[in-house]
């Protein structure tokens, strides 16, 4: 909306509300912020460490401390090797840490599609990418243009690294409640 903060915040939030007026779900995006970068994440995964800074940080907690509960958070493919120098936010469990104890968010949290060019010098491998990404704490998994096999594919793969850890059991078991429950709210 503009390089403005305060701008931002004030547009999130009236969006959210049309949005809410009209039983549509709403996804804030892309944490931790695509602000501080040109490049992007459709193509090439963007390197925020240099650029980021608390500022970007400010309509996540202007827009949060304004509603108790927002539908979702969307988490981008920005690279902040400050938080984690492995992953970007999409795959990172410091990431979303930081979205739970930093920003206060305990709602629903999506990754970006799984698919995009800033993933693909990780892994190519949607099963390893969504493992990864459900590992890291995401609900919802965005893909874009999967087959039915491959959709058996990472279910299986999730499945098999679930029996493996029960920490990644436990969230699975939270998701779908929290899936679940905001399904039948905005099912009224």
């Amino acid at each position: 909306f503009s390089d403005s903060q305060e701008l931002i915040s004030s547009c999130t939030s009236v969006l959210f509300d049309s949005h809410k007026e009209q039983s549509i779900f709403f996804a804030l995006k892309h944490f931790p912020g695509h602000g501080s970068t040109p490049v992007d994440s459709h193509y090439r995964l963007p390197d925020i460490t240099q650029s980021h800074s608390a500022y970007d940080f400010m309509p996540y907690f202007k827009v949060m401390n304004q509603r108790s509960k927002y539908d979702m958070v969307m988490v981008g493919h920005l690279m902040d090797k400050r938080i984690d120098d492995t992953y970007p936010a999409s795959l990172s469990k410091h990431h979303i840490e930081t979205l739970h104890n930093h920003i206060n968010y305990k709602g629903l949290i999506i990754t970006d599609d799984l698919n995009m060019g800033a993933l693909h010098n990780i892994s190519k491998n949607k099963s390893k990418l969504a493992t990864i990404a459900a590992s890291a704490g995401n609900h919802l998994l965005l893909f874009e243009y999967l087959t039915f096999d491959d959709i058996d594919r990472i279910s299986q793969a999730i499945d098999t690294a679930a029996k493996k850890s029960t920490s990644l059991s436990h969230h699975i078991v939270d998701s779908t409640k929290r899936i679940n429950q905001a399904l039948l709210l905005n099912d009224s």
